[in-house]
């Protein structure tokens, strides 16, 4: 699914990241002419805690991908990260984000900086109060991931979580708009699923669901009873929290089993008298991005592991909203530059002023 972000001559590289499950996984990306082109994937099973060779797979990659520019995206799975939905008592966004920073240990059991916090807000015309989806996650884990990255030599310029970016791909493949109600989208990948929720183009409800392409191997019946119940579960608490219209439609991707009964089994999960006109759309992600030649003929060899969520990130990365990267990260960051840019300005008025004594002394002389 390529889109159009700008116009220029030259191309682009998007790294792409996700270090958790045991298993580095990477994308290489390629944005030219307002084109994004997925040129390759890779993936390292890693013991856990084994962070030097991660470090040293990264490296190797990015010497095998012959990559300039050593910066990456890094994206984490619902899995390792906490969604809340709450309702904030206000429609102002820098009062709703005092009251997330004063109040964000009251939904984890971590302290305030323990945590590293982000959210999306849902504001709808009359309501005195805005639906808010915080996404927390472990200040350990990005810290972790920060070192790795670091000793790669590889800058991280966004944490984001691989839910925000699998909602944009929904969203464009089935709008909500046109359905008069809420998207699901699931995306099934080796020992979880992830279910995302989108209303009106936004992402409302995310949830981790224990099943995955492992267990349809091991015991395809059990998985299939198991993934439909987590399911309708997941459809209740949203429901429940009553931060969206209802469910319209399904899309499924990823490692999706190729079982003619679980279609039918996740329709059963919801409400009698919905279950007929619920449309189930599974679809082959690979199929709706621009790959390269090469790429394509490794994913249709190599159909044990999807690469979907990073795709996703690729393909949306202006898009993504969520950053997970700490503040003072971030205010480093920014100290950085500023003394890049006071050196810069220096230099120049030092050259200016150069110039204009040889100038002058031009002139006298």
């Amino acid at each position: 699914m390529p889109r159009k972000i700008f116009k220029s001559s030259q191309s682009q590289d998007l790294i792409t990241a996700d270090l958790s499950a045991g298993r580095v996984k990477l994308t290489w990306a390629k944005q030219s002419e307002g084109q994004i082109v997925i040129e390759d994937v890779r993936s390292k099973e890693v013991a856990e805690g084994a962070d030097l060779e991660i470090t040293q797979f990264l490296i190797q990659t990015w010497r095998d991908w012959r990559l300039k520019d050593r910066q990456a995206v890094c994206i984490i799975p619902s899995k390792l990260f906490i969604s809340k939905n709450v309702d904030m008592p206000s429609n102002d966004p820098e009062e709703i984000s005092k009251i997330i920073d004063l109040q964000a240990g009251r939904y984890t059991p971590y302290s305030r900086d323990e945590i590293v916090i982000d959210y999306l807000c849902m504001t709808t015309p009359g309501q005195h109060y805005t639906n808010v989806l915080l996404i927390i996650v472990n200040r350990k884990l990005i810290d972790r991931y920060v070192q790795i990255f670091d000793k790669a030599g590889v800058l991280i310029t966004k944490f984001g979580i691989s839910s925000e970016a699998a909602a944009h791909f929904y969203e464009r493949l089935l709008p909500s708009e046109q359905l008069n109600g809420s998207v699901a989208g699931l995306h099934i990948d080796q020992d979880n699923s992830d279910l995302v929720i989108i209303d009106k183009r936004e992402m409302v409800f995310v949830r981790s669901l224990p099943v995955g392409a492992s267990q349809f191997r091991s015991d395809p019946q059990s998985a299939e009873m198991s993934l439909a119940a987590e399911f309708k579960k997941s459809l209740a608490s949203f429901q429940d929290h009553g931060v969206g219209q209802p469910v319209k439609a399904l899309v499924m991707t990823g490692l999706v089993p190729s079982s003619p009964s679980l279609e039918k089994s996740i329709r059963d999960s919801f409400p009698a008298g919905s279950a007929d006109n619920f449309p189930v759309k599974s679809v082959s992600y690979a199929a709706q991005f621009q790959c390269s030649s090469a790429l394509k003929t490794k994913l249709g060899t190599e159909n044990t592991e999807s690469f979907f969520e990073l795709m996703a990130a690729s393909g949306f990365d202006s898009e993504l909203k969520i950053d997970l990267t700490p503040k003072e990260i971030k205010l480093k960051r920014k100290f950085r530059e500023s003394g890049r840019e006071i050196i810069t300005l220096g230099i120049l008025i030092m050259t200016c002023l150069v110039m204009i004594c040889v100038f002058l002394a031009g002139k006298i002389y």
